[in-house]
């Protein structure tokens, strides 16, 4: 995206950002404006995945004036059942006394996540610490105490007004066509576009398609 500057945020409890008890999309969105304001910008494009989605999402539908137009990519503003509470049983449950590289780490997570991909993802967030011992990078327990506050759906007394993509995966069954009444309801100038050969992570498995929508999109719809 040469004719665009890009910032990318970690979210808190996420990468480098500061990690804290409170975890949910209202603390989200206020580190994200925050962050907006300190740099000076009044009015950006908002894009975002899977979580940071819907968090795009909830600013948007909160701080309207704020967003130019919006990119949500594969997830919808719904509710979702709870599907990673094994991947939390999993990583609680890891002894980093004991795990002294990432071959053995891999091979504590294989008895009960058979998915290579899976566990490498989750493998990227394994850092050493200043004495050399391993740690989650992201902050594993207020992930894991709030995740009932992440699955919540989006709701709004006035919807979004501005262009809004969304962008699903083929191979991904987060976004389903029973989602789109509720999309256009809370988003109501949305239009929603497929990636093909690609899963929820359509950044990875597709990232020239995803590149070229993300791009097409802004350039070219209404404003």
């Amino acid at each position: 995206m040469d004719q665009y500057q890009v910032i990318t945020l970690d979210l808190r409890n996420h990468g480098l950002s500061p990690h804290g008890d409170d975890f949910n999309y209202k603390w989200m969105s206020e580190d994200v404006l925050e962050t907006l304001s300190d740099l000076g910008l009044d009015k950006v494009y908002l894009l975002g995945h899977s979580m940071g989605g819907k968090a795009a999402g909830y600013i948007a539908l909160k701080h309207p004036h704020r967003i130019k137009k919006l990119v949500i990519i594969d997830i919808a503003p719904k509710s979702y059942p709870p599907h990673h509470t094994l991947y939390f049983k999993v990583m609680r449950s890891m002894d980093f006394g004991v795990i002294t590289n990432r071959i053995q780490a891999d091979q504590w997570m294989q008895k009960d996540i058979p998915e290579v991909a899976i566990r490498q993802f989750l493998l990227k967030n394994l850092v050493r610490d200043d004495q050399g011992r391993f740690k989650w990078r992201f902050n594993l327990e207020a992930l894991y105490q709030h995740y009932d506050e992440i699955n919540v759906p989006l709701i709004a007394e006035t919807p979004y007004h501005e262009p809004t993509l969304f962008i699903r995966g083929a191979l991904s069954n987060y976004i389903t066509g029973s989602d789109e009444t509720l999309i256009h309801a809370l988003f109501t100038n949305a239009e929603i576009t497929t990636i093909e050969d690609a899963g929820h992570w359509v950044h990875a498995d597709q990232p020239d398609k995803l590149k070229k929508a993300v791009v097409d999109f802004l350039k070219f719809s209404s404003i």
